[in-house]
């Protein structure tokens, strides 16, 4: 054969990794759709409060309760209308895909972010082979879907950075609210985006004073509805009545640091606490006087044990990479095993000892599959380290960093579930690639998110043109 019709040898390797990547993400649905235990095993405890709404969205044309926020039961509810019944297969085939398209968009940011197919593809396959990523697209959860609209945010921010219009990021701002509808964890976003937008680089005030505002007013525009029609059925002004479980949840971990007791002991006094309370349907006749309760209880241990809170926010375990989802998919290991208490008590070790008891073998299967998550966590280093030791040039690199990652880990707290890592994914994966490509490519340009884009370049991707690597 003809040399110049040979296929190159990267074509093949990059086919391999392509193929693998597909192989990793559907082989745990298709391991979970044959399993006896399905639908169970891709549900968690948070499940049945987004199959309930959306039983009835679906079934009935009303959306019942304020627990959750509409975004997943809407899409759960499109589904079941889609299948004829309440079917879950359909749900865990499209969240599958939507995890795949969300590495997709990963690369696409890359593409805009370095304009070099190398960086693009290196974070398109960080995503894609991102294994807290993997095992949590199939669950029947809320996480890889809003994932996906995190990608999103992150796609157009990065668009307005390279072509230096910040008038581009009140649709980051819709789509945030958007987000907030599916987690009510992007409740809080708008203030990081208002100030990335205010120290926008290359712009006028006027242009950022404008976009700020427009975010604000496209923000709130998307979420104020539904928190009227929560207000409206006695809940309050609020996204869903669901906050308040952190009293349960975060506020026993604090408790449990405090008193170094147990985490689940805590939080079964806290949940009998309020089941008391409850009780007297005078003082808490709504569900608003309700969640107000929970929530201020909360605020009260929190101004008792400021320091001990503000410090279980840095908890690095939410890093860690979520082996036991992947391995129950396969049917390996079973949940509920408590393991979140004897890591926040006795740590890592003991907790893997914990849950994989009788079952370290599987830990040799998981090794190489962790891989990729080594190389986003060492990019992503590497990407932080060069910020920093020349923070004076990129202070605002910095400020993005915290904007579409450090937010997403700081906020869940003491709760370090790996799946809190999707909404982090895009950000991390795009700064990864970039400073991998950096350090083997050569090219130091890449890690620069802020760095200013030719003007001649920038009006050549107006019209459609590919964007230019990042200069300095």
């Amino acid at each position: 054969m003809n040399r110049a019709f040979q296929p190159p040898l990267k074509f093949f390797a990059l086919a391999l990794i392509a193929a693998a990547a597909l192989l990793l993400r559907f082989a745990p649905l298709g391991a979970a759709l044959a399993s006896p235990e399905f639908p169970d095993n891709i549900s968690r405890p948070d499940t049945p409060g987004y199959l309930s709404p959306a039983r009835t969205l679906a079934f009935s044309g009303v959306y019942e309760g304020t627990g959750r926020v509409p975004g997943f039961p809407y899409f759960l509810s499109l589904c079941f209308r889609a299948s004829g019944g309440e079917e879950y297969r359909l749900p865990a085939i499209l969240l599958t895909g939507i995890g795949l398209l969300t590495a997709a968009l990963c690369g696409a940011a890359a593409w805009i972010y370095a304009g070099d197919r190398k960086t693009a593809v290196a974070a398109a396959l960080l995503a894609a082979l991102n294994l807290t990523a993997i095992a949590n697209a199939p669950m029947l959860l809320s996480d890889t879907l809003f994932g996906l609209f995190a990608a999103v945010q992150w796609i157009v921010f990065v668009t307005a950075l390279r072509l230096r219009e910040p008038l581009w990021l009140p649709l980051s701002a819709a789509t945030a609210a958007v987000g907030a509808l599916i987690r009510p964890i992007n409740i809080a976003w708008i203030v990081p985006l208002s100030v990335l937008i205010l120290l926008f680089p290359g712009a006028s005030w006027k242009k950022r004073i404008a976009a700020a505002a427009l975010s604000f007013a496209l923000f709130f525009a998307g979420i104020l509805p539904w928190m009227s029609r929560n207000h409206a059925l006695g809940a309050g002004y609020t996204l869903d009545t669901n906050t308040g479980a952190m009293l349960h949840q975060n506020g026993a971990m604090l408790l449990a640091a405090v008193n170094r007791s147990d985490f689940e002991a805590e939080k079964a006094k806290l949940l009998e606490e309020q089941r008391e309370l409850f009780l007297d349907t005078a003082a808490f006749p709504d569900e608003a006087s309700r969640e107000a309760w929970r929530l201020r209880r909360f605020r009260g241990l929190i101004a008792a044990h400021p320091f001990r809170w503000i410090s279980q926010h840095f908890d690095w375990h939410i890093l860690l990479p979520d082996v036991p989802t992947f391995s129950e998919l396969f049917g390996a290991t079973t949940p509920g095993r408590g393991t979140m208490a004897v890591l926040a008590s006795e740590g890592v070790f003991a907790a893997v000892r914990h849950y994989f008891d009788g079952k370290m073998w599987i830990l040799w299967f998981v090794l190489p599959l962790l891989i990729p998550t080594a190389l986003l966590y060492f990019g992503a280093a590497a990407a932080l380290f060069g910020y920093l030791r020349n923070f004076r040039e990129h202070w605002f690199d910095v400020l993005v960093l915290l904007a579409f990652a450090e937010y997403y880990f700081f906020l869940p707290g003491p709760i370090t579930a790996p799946r809190y890592q999707i909404p982090a994914l895009p950000c991390l994966s795009v700064l990864a690639a970039g400073a991998l490509t950096a350090l083997f490519g050569g090219n130091a340009r890449k890690t620069r998110v802020s760095a200013p884009a030719p003007k001649a370049a920038a009006k050549g991707r107006a019209k459609g043109s590919s964007p230019p690597a990042t200069a300095k």
